[in-house]
């Protein structure tokens, strides 16, 4: 009777209602507690009730654990003290009775270091005239999502008969829950919790008290709040890592036989063409088939007399030969297979004495397969640069901007196709366990390869280049603004092909399409837009946690430069904590501008190309950090 007593009591001090006709003793203690812990009157008649387990589970950071830990560990010696009969706490096996089994039910969440409440149950709450204090702490998911509080607030949390002032983290997300008590909470209120009894017990003036878990409710209202949380949730959107365009980033495009009867010979071709271009498309293409190559055996390879590649080395710079490496047993078959098909492409010839020798290195590409090189370090290092110009990829992709139809082309195996000069071939030799070997044709990783193919294709494609073609090394385009005019555009291009022998990869070119990626951006008819994949790169990169990550940061940003506007502004930030290096903090002004940064980021700008005789608008805007200027062109008026 005296227990029920006292829970009427405790209910009532928590109603706010002032308890009346008791017993002298009760009475005592009635007044004793509302004197000690006034109930606010914005908490009367309001309960909030508190379901302790989810998917909302927290770390935060040192700082904040050392803060909670002070605060923890002083109401906990203060609690001890106040109840010094009470030095015991025990949970029997038989106060499992009842409990559901099996089970993963908690109480509270005792591996979360702080306590939580949602930003909806606060406001449900009627808490207006005691407003959070402002502070943003970042709370780390499991999943290492951060996400930032609104806020904290300090409120009476009453537990049976016993109130203890505990500091809530307001957290403004979708939860199932109300409010998370977390380890922050047991210390304070010196409890002893039981999962596995689904009970907690703690001190109070009339001994040990306590709370049961009631199993079924809570997995009712678990089931009944996440079910309105998906019912009020907005369909899965991707625009926070793909940039906004009419174009999608996965081109539409068909797969069409090259010779007819042969399924396994397909090229790509433009699904949205019309029927009569898309038909005299394939037809030409299947016309000119004799410009794809299937196999290294399909490449004649480029006449030595029109170009080969010569070695330019410094005659005072001394042979190296590598000491030879060893490798496991699955990586010699893979490097011996490779040495089995160069052989029978006629691209190397065994070697004896050389005086230049090289190690063989296996790389595992994007696709799962393995990349054969060769370590050409010491070679490159003894000769010259060869200063042949490159284009600008900048002024390159400019000139691709606004054209409706685009074909997209790459050489098979393209520096394959040059031979090397006969005296410089041994130079490039290189070991296996099989034999020693040289190639007889120009290979990846040699210094001046690039420089070597781009003099080839400038000279081949001299009258093209800049009208209807744009040419980077072994990456071939050709542009049309009339659809129209695009099959003869290719025909010039194919003529060229065929002139002078260079074979086409079927697997990495696609015709007839008005949006593709080159030089690692997008060209579309309407622009130029941002590669997902650079912005993807940016959107899952974590906090920085070191200066050499923030420098990988700012190294992603400025290859996005084009695309965003006002870049200074944006990471001047980042750019201070490179100032300090031995004193590195990423601090909640730096995290802060991340987020927008990536926010930025789910709408990039499109660029397009001026017109000549257009009249452009000039904006300029000066900050505290940057001068920053943009030319504008307005496509129409509204």
């Amino acid at each position: 009777m005296a227990m029920d007593k006292r829970n009427e009591l405790s209910e009532a001090i928590q109603r706010g209602i002032k308890p009346q006709g008791l017993s002298d003793n009760l009475q005592s203690r009635a007044d004793e507690l509302v004197k000690a812990e006034p109930v606010p009157s914005c908490l009367r008649a309001r309960t909030i009730h508190v379901i302790s387990e989810g998917p909302e589970a927290y770390n935060v950071n040192h700082t904040t654990i050392q803060e909670n830990a002070r605060v923890v560990w002083g109401n906990s010696e203060r609690i001890k003290l106040e109840y010094p009969e009470t030095n015991e706490i025990t949970i029997i096996d038989e106060e499992r009775e009842g409990v559901l089994v099996p089970h993963h039910d908690a109480l509270i969440i005792s591996g979360s270091s702080s306590n939580i409440i949602f930003q909806t149950a606060y406001q449900g709450l009627g808490l207006e005239e005691k407003a959070p204090i402002r502070k943003a702490i970042s709370l780390v998911r499991f999943s290492r999502e951060v996400k930032e509080t609104t806020g904290e607030v300090v409120l009476p949390v009453h537990a049976e008969e016993v109130s203890l002032s505990t500091r809530l983290l307001v957290v403004s997300c979708h939860s199932p829950y109300n409010v998370i008590l977390g380890r922050a909470w047991i210390p304070g209120m010196g409890a002893v919790p039981s999962t596995l009894h689904q009970t907690i017990k703690f001190p109070t003036p009339w001994g040990v008290r306590g709370i049961r878990g009631d199993q079924e409710t809570t997995h009712r209202c678990y089931q009944v709040a996440l079910k309105k949380q998906i019912e009020a949730a907005p369909p899965p959107q991707i625009k926070s890592q793909v940039p906004h365009t009419e174009e999608p980033e996965v081109k539409d495009m068909d797969d069409v036989p090259l010779v007819e009867g042969i399924s396994t010979r397909n090229l790509k071709i433009g699904s949205k063409l019309p029927e009569g271009l898309r038909r005299r498309l394939v037809d030409f293409l299947r016309s000119n088939s004799d410009c794809f190559a299937w196999s290294h055996s399909d490449m004649p390879g480029i006449d030595p007399e029109i170009i080969m590649h010569q070695l330019q080395v410094d005659p005072s710079h001394q042979p190296t030969r590598q000491k030879r490496r060893k490798f496991a047993p699955e990586r010699d078959i893979i490097i011996n297979e490779e040495v089995r098909n160069l052989l029978e492409a006629k691209f190397i010839r065994e070697v004896q004495y050389p005086e230049w020798l090289a190690n063989v290195v296996v790389v595992k590409k994007k696709n799962g397969k393995w990349r054969v090189c060769i370590d050409l370090t010491d070679l490159n290092k003894s000769c010259r640069k060869d200063p042949f110009p490159l284009p600008h990829i900048d002024k390159l992709v400019d000139a691709m901007a606004g054209h409706q139809l685009m074909s997209f082309m790459d050489a098979f195996s393209g520096y394959n196709q040059i031979l090397m000069k006969p005296e410089d071939q041994e130079k490039t030799s290189f070991m296996t366990s099989q034999g020693i070997y040289c190639y007889k044709v120009m290979p990846f990783g040699l210094k001046n390869a690039g420089s070597t193919y781009q003099r080839l294709v400038n000279m081949m494609f001299t009258d093209q280049i800049g009208e209807t073609m744009e040419v980077y090394i072994d990456d071939m385009l050709v542009k049309s603004l009339e659809a129209e005019n695009h099959i003869s555009h290719l025909q010039q291009a194919f003529s060229t092909l065929r002139k002078y022998n260079m074979k086409l990869n079927p697997a990495k070119c696609s015709f007839g399409d008005s949006s593709g990626k080159f030089l690692g951006y997008i060209v579309t008819h309407r622009g130029i837009e941002a590669n997902p994949d650079q912005i993807r790169a940016i959107h899952s990169i974590p906090s920085p946690r070191s200066v050499k990550e923030v420098q990988k940061l700012t190294g992603r940003m400025a290859a996005l430069s084009r695309f965003i506007s006002r870049l200074s502004d944006k990471s001047h930030t980042f750019f201070e904590t490179l100032k300090r290096p031995k004193d590195f903090e990423w601090t909640e002004k730096c995290e802060s501008a991340l987020q927008e940064f990536k926010d930025y980021l789910t709408t990039p700008l499109l660029l397009s190309k001026p017109l000549l005789g257009e009249v452009l608008l000039l904006y300029l805007t000066v900050s505290e950090h940057a001068v920053s200027a943009v030319l504008v062109r307005e496509e129409e008026t509204k």
